[in-house]
């Protein structure tokens, strides 16, 4: 499944239904200069895989 959150492309891959609630996946592809404004969880946990093929990525955890 596809979904686009403020320009952020997200491909869902496994849902917390798929799981039994134990995670999502989710795969992130964007282009330079797009994502989700820094913004934090109080009820789950969120891990991330960076990779990037060309140029800077800046990460900035709440």
């Amino acid at each position: 499944m596809h979904r686009n959150v403020l320009g952020d492309n997200q491909y869902v891959k496994l849902t917390g239904e798929d799981t039994g609630g134990a995670y999502a996946l989710i795969e992130q592809v964007n282009t330079i200069g797009t994502g989700i404004p820094r913004h934090a969880h109080h009820n789950e946990q969120e891990t991330f895989y960076i990779n990037i093929i060309e140029g800077e990525y800046e990460f900035k955890p709440s």
